[in-house]
């Protein structure tokens, strides 16, 4: 049965849908594994996720074509799986996602409360609650889809002050002067290792392809765009995405250039407190926090509809309560329990996203019914690449995962294609 409401008589052109697929995927992770990438894996780091990200998109492209030309009738991703898997796969399938999206709330929600955490100065653990308690009642009292219309601005007020802070931090500091304080205090950071640097940007490549292929919100707005631009509209993100991340990251070389600082929640208290100008600092302050609520309840939205697809107004309270608390059990326990940050973290959580991209991609393009063999895959894929953890660094479980998870893959596909012979 399809869902006529999420499909919409208007379909969106290239640029009104990539601006809603920028505001999806301006994450708070997102904008801060950049910076703390810089400080752990070296200065150009920065630039390798904006990297790995506009190349993620790239690479989703003609997936994105492929659906929506030949699943035009869906309006979303709930509807393409029970459409195309059996009726117990499509169950499992949908649990997985739930437990992706999940994973993808509990970053969300950690790199809101370091932000918190660095606007406010409340101990970490603290701002986190602080932050999905704001994050609940926002998404109940405003609620997602009357928000969608107002997104696009977000995204140009967001570049708009980019902009202007590149041009402060720089015009305060000087590029010489940053660059010079790394070379005496870390010297270390402007080192380039071409094959680690490599390695970082394809492990993410994956992760966030992975990502992308299972997110009901890039799905639905997939089918919200017109059907022969769906493509190109995934390349135009691509190229604007990518100045975000990299934009942001640029932002904390005058940070980093004074030194002093131990690890990502040291910078990022430096990097607010290198705005002296208050106008300037509560602009960005509330901007970029209005961002992270809005896409913590896209998400919240999408996740709690893959498990109850009609909810009324009371259902929904409900659900996004007891969708939040386990999220905040996680957050602590993480934040108590791990020393390391929001990047280690999201190539964790890694492994588990790119086990997808093959089954789905195959499900895709093969147009035939699906079953138990799709989840069975990822789920292999996915304990292998963690099973993997115990011998190898987490870029290398990544293409563990993504790699088992493709020939298990095409081995249940060539064994189906056999048994029809």
């Amino acid at each position: 049965m399809k869902d006529v409401q999420n499909q919409g008589p208007v379909m969106s052109g290239i640029a009104l849908s990539a601006i809603y697929l920028i505001a999806r995927w301006v994450t708070g992770y997102v904008l801060l594994i950049g910076p703390e990438a810089m400080i752990t894996v070296g200065l150009y780091a920065g630039v390798g996720v904006a990297l790995f990200g506009t190349l993620s998109f790239i690479l989703f492209s003609p997936i994105a074509k492929q659906v929506r030309t030949q699943y035009s009738d869906y309006g979303n991703l709930r509807e393409f799986l029970s459409d195309n898997m059996s009726e117990h796969g499509s169950k499992v399938m949908r649990m997985i996602i739930f437990g992706i999206g999940f994973t993808g709330l509990v970053l969300q929600a950690i790199a809101g409360g370091t932000v918190l955490f660095a606007i406010f100065n409340i101990p970490v653990s603290l701002a986190t609650l602080i932050y999905l308690l704001v994050s609940y009642l926002y998404s109940i009292i405003v609620g997602g889809e009357r928000l969608r219309k107002y997104r696009p601005y977000n995204v140009g007020f967001l570049y708009f002050l980019l902009i202007i802070l590149l041009i402060y931090f720089f015009i305060l500091d000087g590029i010489e002067t940053a660059f010079a304080g790394i070379r005496l205090y870390h010297p270390y950071l402007l080192i380039l290792n071409w094959p680690e640097m490599l390695v970082f940007i394809g492990a993410g490549a994956l992760v966030m392809l992975g990502q992308l292929i299972v997110d009901p919100v890039t799905w639905r707005q997939v089918f919200q765009t017109e059907k022969e631009k769906a493509g190109k509209t995934f390349l135009f993100t691509s190229a604007i995405w990518g100045t975000i991340p990299l934009a942001f990251s640029i932002m904390f070389v005058t940070v980093i250039s004074t030194g002093g600082f131990t690890n990502m929640y040291g910078v990022l208290d430096q990097f607010f407190a290198h705005i002296k100008l208050p106008a300037l600092f509560v602009l960005f302050s509330l901007l970029l926090l209005l961002i992270l609520f809005s896409t913590f309840n896209s998400v919240l939205l999408e996740v709690s509809k893959t498990l109850k697809p009609k909810q009324t107004r009371g259902s929904v309270v409900k659900q996004y309560f007891w969708l939040v608390i386990p999220v905040a059990v996680v957050c602590i326990a993480l934040l108590e329990f791990r020393e390391e940050g929001l990047l280690e973290l999201f190539y964790e959580f890694g492994i588990f996203y790119a086990a997808a991209i093959s089954p789905i991609s195959i499900m895709v393009y093969k147009k035939e019914k699906g079953d138990l063999k799709v989840p069975v895959c990822i789920l292999s894929g996915a304990v292998i690449g963690y099973f993997s953890l115990l011998f190898l660094n987490v870029y290398g479980s990544i293409f563990i995962s993504a790699l088992f998870s493709l020939l298990i893959s095409l081995a249940l596909m060539n064994r189906d294609i056999r048994q029809q012979i």
